[in-house]
């Protein structure tokens, strides 16, 4: 006996086809139905292609704690420039009160200076390109000695 479970139908060699209907086993209320209904004429399929891209373009960032170093001095204009290097998933959080004692400290190495005070608001800089896209970036802020 040979069944084909696209109709239902069920043959055997020696009788003649016979046709059955069968209800899913499943489906017997008004939501399996509705179920049943969207899966047979395919109305499921872009709600779930829908559904993946929409959630394929959330980002997932991840915190990290992340200290800053010093990135740059600029002997003419007397700026440190403070920053920490992070990749695109992770969402750094930078104690910007330790790189500005870090900053004065590099002030008195380099230019004999006792402070830093910070110039400006920190910034997103990309440090590494790849095909178009910045795949690894740095939280910087600058400081000017005093």
């Amino acid at each position: 006996m040979l069944t084909d479970f696209r109709e239902n139908v069920v043959t055997d060699q020696d009788q003649p086809t016979v046709r059955q209907h069968q209800q899913h086993p499943i489906a017997h209320g008004r939501e399996s139905r509705l179920v049943t209904r969207l899966l047979s004429s395919g109305g499921l399929l872009p709600v779930l292609l829908l559904a993946g891209c929409s959630y394929s373009n959330i980002p997932v960032r991840i915190p990290t704690t992340k200290t800053a170093e010093v990135l740059e001095v600029d002997r003419d204009t007397n700026i440190v420039r403070m920053g920490s290097p992070y990749l695109y998933l992770e969402k750094p959080d930078v104690d910007w009160g330790q790189a500005r004692e870090d900053a004065a400290a590099q002030c008195a190495k380099e230019h004999g200076f006792t402070d830093a005070e910070p110039v400006g608001t920190t910034r997103r800089e990309c440090l590494s390109w790849n095909g178009g896209d910045c795949v690894r970036y740095a939280i910087v802020g600058d400081y000017r000695c005093i």
